[in-house]
């Protein structure tokens, strides 16, 4: 026996007269909204929420929006508390006020922030509170370690322009992050509970046997030594770095274009478009990140991009990927662009992307 549902009229098992599971779950999020708008004080936040509750982007088949629904009320709750009306909300108040985490946390509010309101969004701003949020957790993941306080010195010391070439600037963070790793990697092999039981030889034989570290784990050496005291010598360089560097390159090229004929995610596609640009036309990967429609151009199938003022055509078959998977929008905005619209793609998430595919095809 089946009847229809009251409101949406489609046939469902049983009789009686109930609704739906779709119409169910609509009804509990539309009194869910309601509910939460009245637990709002001002008008503002009042009727921006009601707006962010009938967003098209919110997808309203997701069995747990009701309870994100809670949680997303209460970010409203402290914008109306912290701000006195929402043009006054910009995007480095709210990295300042409520940190990284709670950002990613709140991303489908902020980015309806930007539609709605104009909020602007600064992409260097951005790539740089997701790579310091990295650090944290790195040293959080560590944090009740023996061997911790060194790791945190050294940070501190590398964020203090330490190991900068120039004078007086500071590295940046995706650097920072590179030392890290080989530091901790070092550290968690070691386990010493203080820095003078770290040797020369400890050193030497981990540049050794890991040999992509061995540059990174030379500046934690040259640190230990000017800055703690301790006569630990750096690693020779190795002499075939450069032909080491071609075959991790030609590895990484076709592990991406292998993945790019099999994929069905265009949100992976891109990400590995990107990076196939940057590394075959020896392309900054920030500067293809960069780009804006309007410095694309397509003539019968091929596709060129203007870097520094040159146009750098694409060839055939990495063209068919930008025409399969990129999707043309207005003349500035970015081609590659995050999923908040008003950014380009970080170069975390390409890492991702070509960290899967590496996995997959290497």
């Amino acid at each position: 026996m089946n009847h229809r549902c009251p409101d949406c009229h489609q046939s469902i098992p049983g009789g009686g007269q109930g609704r739906c599971y779709a119409c169910n779950l609509l009804r509990r999020i539309r009194r869910r909204i309601a509910l939460n708008t009245e637990l709002l004080e001002t008008d503002w936040a009042q009727s921006l929420f009601q707006a962010f509750g009938d967003w098209t982007e919110l997808r309203k088949e997701a069995p747990d929006l009701p309870t994100r629904l809670d949680r997303y009320a209460r970010f409203f709750q402290q914008l109306e508390t912290d701000f006195h009306r929402p043009d006054a909300i910009t995007q480095t108040l709210l990295m300042e006020q409520y940190g990284l985490e709670k950002m990613r946390q709140m991303f489908m509010v902020v980015r309806f922030l930007n539609e709605r309101c104009g909020l602007k969004l600064d992409p260097n701003a951005q790539a740089t509170f997701v790579q310091e949020g990295r650090i944290q957790r790195k040293l959080d993941a560590v944090s009740s370690k023996t061997w911790y306080p060194m790791v945190e010195q050294y940070v501190n010391f590398l964020r203090q322009s330490g190991g900068s070439v120039t004078p007086g600037k500071t590295l940046a963070a995706r650097t920072i992050i590179t030392y890290l790793n080989a530091a901790i990697y070092f550290l968690r092999i070691h386990k010493p509970s203080k820095s003078t039981e770290i040797s020369p030889e400890a050193i030497r034989r981990f540049a050794k046997r890991h040999p992509g570290y061995a540059a990174s784990i030379s500046r934690f050496a040259q640190y230990l030594n000017d800055e703690m005291g301790m006569l630990v010598h750096r690693p020779d360089p190795l002499h075939n770095r450069r032909a080491r560097f071609e075959r991790e390159m030609v590895k990484e090229i076709r592990a991406v274009l292998a993945e790019l004929d099999q994929t069905d995610n265009p949100r992976a596609a891109r990400a590995l478009i990107a990076r196939l640009i940057s590394r075959l036309y020896q392309i900054p990967l920030e500067t293809v990140l960069s780009l804006r429609w309007n410095e694309v151009e397509i003539r019968e199938n091929q596709v060129g991009v203007l870097v520094n003022h040159e146009r750098v055509w694409l060839n055939e078959r990495v063209s068919g990927y930008f025409l399969r998977w990129m999707v043309s929008k207005t003349s500035d905005a970015y081609v590659f662009e995050a999923r908040i619209p008003a950014l380009p793609l970080n170069a975390t998430a390409i890492y991702h992307h070509l960290h899967n595919a590496l996995n997959k095809h290497g």
